[in-house]
């Protein structure tokens, strides 16, 4: 079995599990599926850069989706990866 094919293994497992959920955990398994994606950035959507750090995409239906990457200096430097859609 393929790296690809364990992950797919893993999501129809983890969508079996889906209809279990509380709404919070619903929405945490959607977050999971969509980052994802970003693992495997051959089977992805196509990114389009629109600012520093900023990665956007449009799904099939439309929808616009982000990815950036955005350093933070606290005390100890480190980088935070945000996604989302408007």
């Amino acid at each position: 079995m393929n790296k690809l094919e364990e992950i797919q293994l893993i999501i129809k497992e983890v969508l079996l599990e889906y209809k279990k959920r509380t709404s919070i955990e619903e929405w945490l398994i959607e977050n999971e599926i969509m980052l994802g994606e970003l693992l495997d950035p051959k089977e992805s959507f196509e990114y389009k850069k629109e600012g520093k750090g900023l990665f956007t995409y449009k799904d099939t239906s439309g929808d616009v989706y982000f990815v950036r990457l955005v350093y933070q200096a606290l005390n100890e430097p480190y980088l935070e990866l945000k996604t989302g859609w408007f």
